[in-house]
């Protein structure tokens, strides 16, 4: 009686004490990642991370596009507003205009093709392999697929849903002048990691450079934008499809805008970011479009009613350029609560319907700030830039876009 009785006294003030919480940001760092375009990567929920691989580190030269792949897998600790370079002793080859997917069934980040070269110019190198890295460890591995699979490309796009990966389109050009669009869809059965090729109904035809993401409940793809082999100088699209995978239709949602946006609907562009907010409704934000180039807009569809609403204006038109690759410092007014236009970055969306974007390409060469947009607060800035804004956002007398005076 009286053994019972002191064990329930010394459990007592043990029931009482609180359980000292892990330091989340314990080791956290200010230390930025370099300015990069062209990375891909996924917003993983479990972690409260953005993480990305690969890309681009050289900033383009009078806007022609020269070469520095990176092995590079850096994240995002949206809790911390600190970033980790995530190292080991296995890394997937250095590409850029991969496609990177989450994987949420085997918790871990997908990525799939993309291309390189180890020149500055000449024909680049297109890959088909697919890499996971497990976000509970941090650790990459390449998967071992059978099958045959997608040829190698570029610039395609992806998702992973129902235990598969799904591709779609992409440039089977290794030629960096031309382009050459596909219109095929596979998918990578993520238990036998098998390849299979799929005919559908319909096609949103051969496109490069397209958003994709997949609804909530995984019972469809949808696809926007990109180009085809004009996506040079245009024209480019503004449609966005859906894809049903239990029949394997396409279907098209909306016809999209032109070169200067109709009302809500977004303009024509190439590289958005598209992703899913719930189960009706799609955000999009960035893109190259005909008209301002890199874009800063925020524009979501919801799918019941079919139909855009621009949420963000950003930055808006004002001046045309002087000559190729010439802009006039007021080229645009600036929205200067806005992140500075891009493309070419990752961006991903948590849960809880907030958009974390980071890095990617601007008029003014490589970014590599990170920026979150919710509805109730617009656009917040977690941190800053180290290169890649115009001239105007922080000097009063310019140049031009990109050089104070």
């Amino acid at each position: 009686m009286h053994r019972v009785l002191l064990l329930l006294l010394l459990a007592v003030p043990l029931l009482g004490c609180p359980t000292e919480e892990p330091d989340l940001c314990e080791g956290a760092t200010l230390d930025l990642p370099p300015p990069v375009g062209e990375a891909a990567g996924v917003w993983h929920e479990g972690s409260g991370r953005l993480v990305w691989f690969g890309g681009n580190l050289n900033p383009p030269t009078q806007c022609q596009f020269t070469s520095e792949y990176t092995t590079q897998t850096w994240a995002f600790n949206a809790q911390c507003d600190s970033y980790e370079a995530i190292e080991g002793s296995v890394q997937p080859p250095p590409r850029a205009r991969h496609v990177a997917v989450l994987d949420e069934d085997g918790d871990r980040m997908l990525i799939h093709g993309g291309r390189q070269r180890e020149a500055t110019s000449g024909p680049y190198d297109l890959l088909n392999d697919t890499w996971a890295l497990d976000l509970a460890e941090d650790v990459w591995t390449e998967l071992s697929t059978t099958g045959g699979g997608p040829s190698p490309r570029s610039s395609h796009g992806g998702v992973a849903v129902g235990g598969k990966l799904w591709i779609f389109g992409g440039n089977e050009s290794n030629d960096g002048l031309n382009y050459g669009p596909m219109d095929d869809l596979w998918s990578l059965d993520l238990g036998s990691l098998e390849w299979t090729e799929h005919d559908t109904t319909g096609t949103p035809g051969p496109r490069l450079f397209h958003g994709m993401t997949a609804s909530a409940d995984g019972a469809s793809l949808y696809a926007f934008a990109g180009g085809d082999e004009n996506a040079f100088f245009g024209p480019l699209f503004a449609d966005l499809w859906e894809l049903n995978l239990d029949t394997l239709t396409w279907t098209e949602l909306h016809g999209g805008g032109g070169i200067t946006p109709g009302g809500d609907n977004p303009s024509t562009r190439f590289s958005p970011d598209l992703m899913t907010m719930d189960d009706d409704t799609l955000l999009m934000f960035a893109g190259h479009d005909e008209l301002t180039g890199p874009t800063n807009v925020v524009h979501r569809f919801q799918i019941a009613d079919s139909d855009w609403d621009q949420l963000e204006e950003g930055d808006v038109y004002a001046t045309p350029a002087n000559g190729f690759c010439d802009f006039p410092a007021d080229f645009t007014v600036i929205d200067a609560d806005a992140p500075e236009r891009r493309y070419f970055g990752v961006s991903g969306i948590t849960d809880a319907g907030e958009l974390i974007t980071f890095g990617g390409r601007t008029d003014c060469g490589l970014i590599n700030d990170t920026w979150s947009w919710t509805r109730d607060e617009g656009w917040v800035q977690r941190t800053s830039a180290s290169s890649g804004e115009v001239c105007l956002r922080a000097f009063a007398d310019c140049a031009d876009l990109c050089t104070p005076q």
